[in-house]
C-alpha cells in the first residue's frame, strides 16, 4: 500500500489495482492548512506535519485527530523570534521507535515526540545556519542566518540512527541509543548549497539531494561520510529521492520529471519524464501486507475533542469544494 499526505489537507490510503493509476482506497480529510510530511504510526495511526505549524497524530481507522500539539507554533530558539514572525512550519517527519516519533521543522530544531500521550520528550537545536558565510562584509551580524537554518528533511541511516539535512549545506548523523535525546555522530557539510532531500538507499549507503543541482550518493560506513558519486542535473534540481528496490531510487526534479536509477549499476532504468504539472511535495510508500503490520490493534489514546477534529475535517472538505467550485466558475471578464 502507499499512503499519501496532500496538501489539500488529506491522508490517502492507495492499492496496486488493476488501473494503471493503482486504487484509492479511501480519502481522510484531517484539516484546512496543507500537509509537508506523513509517517506511519503502530496502532493504525499516522503523524503528519505541514503549513499549520502543527504535528498531528491521527487514527488511521476512525479518521480523528487523536493529538494536535503545536509546539514548533509558539516555543523556539532565539527567545521564539521565529515562531513570533511566522514561522515553524514542519517539513519532516518519521516514526522512530515504540511510541516515539521526530518531526523536524524550519525554525532548526528537531522534536521527540510521544505520540501516546500527546506531548514533546525533546527538543534539539540541531542545524546552525551558514556561519560568517552568509556576510558580505567581516563587520556585519545578521544572527539568524549565521546561526540556525531550516531542517529540510530526515530519514533512516541503519538500524539505530536518523540523518537531518539543512539549508545550511550540512547533514548531521543522530544516535538513537539514548532516545529520546538525540546524540549527534557526525555533521559534515556535503554541497556547496542546501541540501533538500536525504534519503537511505541502504543500511551503508545515503542519497542526498542539493541546491547546487546535482544528488550525491554517500557511504555512511566512514566517519565522516565518502562520496561514492554525484551527478548534475541541467535543468532545475533533484528535490525528492524514494527508494522502490534495493538498487533502484525514484528521483524526483523541482521540473516535475521523474528518472528511476540503478544506483548499484550506475545506470538509468527509466529516463527523465514529466509526472506532475506542478511540484511535487512528497512520496511515501507504507507497506501493511506483512503479518506485522502496525494496525492490526488500533491505538486510540487521544488528547483531541472528537467534535473539533470533525470540524477540522469538515473545513477542509469546505475550502476544497471553494476552491474547486471557484476553479469552475471563474470568469476572466468578471
Amino acid at each position: 500500500m502507499i499512503m499519501s499526505g496532500g496538501e489539500d489537507g488529506t491522508i490517502r490510503l492507495w492499492k496496486l489495482g488493476t488501473e494503471d493509476l493503482g486504487e484509492l482506497l479511501y480519502t481522510l480529510w484531517i484539516a484546512q492548512t496543507p500537509f509537508k510530511c506523513v509517517d506511519v504510526l503502530p496502532g493504525g495511526r499516522a503523524c503528519i506535519g505541514g503549513m499549520g505549524r502543527s504535528l498531528r497524530i491521527v487514527s488511521l481507522v476512525t479518521g480523528y485527530t487523536l493529538h494536535h500539539m503545536d509546539d514548533h507554533d509558539y516555543v523556539g530558539p532565539y527567545e521564539n523570534f521565529m515562531q513570533l514572525e511566522g514561522c515553524g512550519m514542519i517539513f519532516a517527519c518519521l516514526h522512530l521507535r515504540g511510541n516515539l516519533c521526530v518531526s523536524a521543522s524550519e525554525d532548526s530544531t528537531l522534536r521527540v515526540w510521544d505520540v501516546d500521550k500527546g506531548v514533546n520528550v525533546h527538543t534539539q537545536l540541531a542545524h546552525f545556519g551558514w556561519g560568517r558565510d552568509v556576510l558580505e562584509k567581516k563587520t556585519d551580524h545578521m544572527p539568524l542566518a549565521e546561526s540556525y537554518a531550516a531542517i529540510a528533511q530526515i530519514c533512516r541511516c541503519g538500524n539505530d540512527s536518523i540523518a537531518s539535512c539543512s539549508y545550511d549545506r550540512t547533514v548531521a548523523i543522530w544516535d538513537l541509543t539514548f532516545l529520546p535525546e538525540l546524540v549527534c555522530i557526525v555533521r559534515w557539510r556535503a554541497a556547496d548549497n542546501s541540501i533538500i532531500n536525504v534519503s537511505q538507499l541502504s543500511p551503508e549507503v545515503m542519497l542526498s539531494c542539493n541546491g547546487d543541482k546535482t544528488f550525491t550518493i554517500w557511504d555512511t560506513t566512514k566517519c565522516p561520510p565518502v562520496s561514492l558519486r554525484s551527478f548534475f542535473k541541467e535543468r532545475g534540481m533533484w528535490i525528492l529521492a524514494h527508494p522502490i528496490s534495493d538498487d533502484v531510487v525514484a528521483l524526483i526534479g523541482g521540473d516535475c520529471h521523474l528518472r528511476l536509477y540503478n544506483w548499484k549499476e550506475n545506470c538509468d532504468v527509466l529516463e527523465e519524464r514529466m509526472i506532475h504539472e506542478v511540484m511535487p511535495v512528497d512520496i511515501q510508500s507504507i507497506c501493511f501486507e506483512d503479518a506485522k503490520q502496525p494496525w492490526c490493534e488500533p491505538i486510540l489514546y487521544t488528547t483531541f475533542d472528537r467534535r473539533e477534529s470533525e470540524g477540522n475535517a469538515q473545513a477542509a472538505v469546505a475550502e476544497k469544494m471553494a476552491l474547486l467550485t471557484g476553479a469552475l466558475t471563474f470568469d476572466w471578464e468578471g
